[in-house]
């Protein structure tokens, strides 16, 4: 089972992808902004041309580097039982590239879910005042309104067109993200069980 999570910066996509694949049987999430990290600090797969000459410089990733990291990426996990993509793809040109991905692994997408956030909710947790224990977190450096409308906007025009590709596959899951992080996980297990999907390991 692949399982592909998609939303604005800021609205919990990292932990809510933690917390399905715990559901699921403790299988991989895969998050390109982490495959970056690894590929820059090993020094593999063109990683620290991908941080110097554009993460570094507020520019996107060119997708044959992207897509080289993630395949190397790919290979640390234990793909066997199937694994989470948090975030990737974010764009139409990419999506070609993950079915590719998927390919070469003998996998199918199995779903797609979308946290519908706010702009307002995205900034208030990037702000740190979304932790699961109710307890004010350290505020994320990008936690301001500005940034946050310029991300959402982004991600209005880009990411828009990949989730109507994803919605005429049929496997689109719009979830209401206002919940609490346990709300929310629930409203995921409810939507792909709903599907048919086995998601109780």
């Amino acid at each position: 089972m692949v399982i592909l999570i998609l939303g604005i910066s800021g609205c919990g996509k990292g932990t809510q992808a933690k917390l399905l694949a715990q559901k699921i049987g403790g299988v991989p999430v895969i998050s390109s902004g982490d495959a970056i990290r690894w590929a820059n600090k090993s020094n593999v797969a063109r990683g620290r041309e991908a941080v110097e000459n554009y993460n570094n410089l507020g520019k996107l990733v060119p997708d044959e580097i992207v897509f080289g990291i993630l395949k190397a990426y790919m290979g640390n996990f234990d793909l066997s039982r199937g694994f989470i993509f948090d975030s990737f793809p974010r764009r139409l040109e990419q999506v070609p590239l993950l079915d590719q991905i998927l390919s070469d692994t003998g996998e199918t997408l199995s779903a797609v879910v979308h946290l519908e956030t706010s702009p307002e909710l995205a900034l208030e947790r990037m702000r740190g005042r979304d932790n699961e224990d109710g307890t004010k977190g350290e505020a994320r450096g990008d936690a301001n309104e500005q940034a946050i409308k310029e991300r959402f906007s982004f991600y209005q025009n880009q990411t828009t067109p990949v989730l109507e590709v994803y919605m005429k596959r049929g496997i689109l899951h719009n979830i209401d993200n206002s919940g609490t992080i346990g709300q929310v996980h629930e409203a995921v297990l409810k939507s792909l069980t709903g599907a048919g999907l086995c998601v109780d390991f």
